[in-house]
């Protein structure tokens, strides 16, 4: 019997921020995930004290271990509670994906180290706020990146970030061009859809 794949996404954003365009697309890819038989649960911070650390959204394990980060002094305690939690449930999952290529890349490689947990990055952002433009901004951020060559795969939604990556050292069969969204389900025929509303 096939176990489903176990993937953990990682992200800053995730509902109920859900308006905020990259939220949205990311709630939109979970769930079409999790409706391939994929095994979707999620890892993001906290925005007020009053959330709880975890709840369930269509089926959806949501994981908020840690306060967010209000700054640059304080991205170093997100980042040292996101790494503990990873290093204790690492080994429950096949892939860990993360929305962004900034800091939590680094807590990614230091907690897969050493695991069989393929890990994936996408690019995101756009002009000045993208990624690749922030990771010319510090130290932090160069190493951020440089994470990526550690990394099992990268995808790029446009061919900016796709030449921004290859232009950094990332190697070019690494780097995966995917599109936002999610394709979808198989079209149902007539006769499919009145058996279902039958068993209903």
């Amino acid at each position: 019997m096939n176990r489903r794949l176990r993937t953990l996404v990682v992200t800053r954003r995730f509902w109920p921020h859900g308006g905020h365009d990259s939220a949205a697309s990311l709630l939109s890819l979970a769930s079409g995930m999790q409706r391939q038989g994929v095994h979707v649960e999620v890892l993001t911070p906290r925005y007020a004290s009053s959330w709880p650390e975890g709840f369930a959204l269509r089926e959806i394990v949501v994981h908020r271990p840690a306060a967010a980060p209000r700054s640059d002094w304080s991205i170093g305690r997100y980042l040292r509670h996101v790494t503990h939690w990873l290093r204790e449930r690492v080994s429950t999952f096949d892939l860990i994906y993360v929305d962004a290529v900034r800091e939590e890349t680094l807590t990614i490689l230091e907690a897969t180290r050493g695991s069989d947990v393929a890990t994936l990055a996408r690019v995101a952002g756009w002009g000045a706020g993208g990624d690749a433009a922030w990771w010319d901004t510090s130290r932090a951020a160069t190493r951020s990146l440089n994470a990526l060559h550690h990394f099992d795969g990268e995808i790029a939604k446009c061919a900016t970030d796709h030449r921004a990556l290859v232009a950094r050292g990332i190697a070019p069969a690494k780097i995966h061009r995917i599109d936002y969204g999610f394709a979808p389900g198989a079209v149902r025929s007539a006769t499919g859809r009145s058996a279902a509303r039958g068993v209903l």
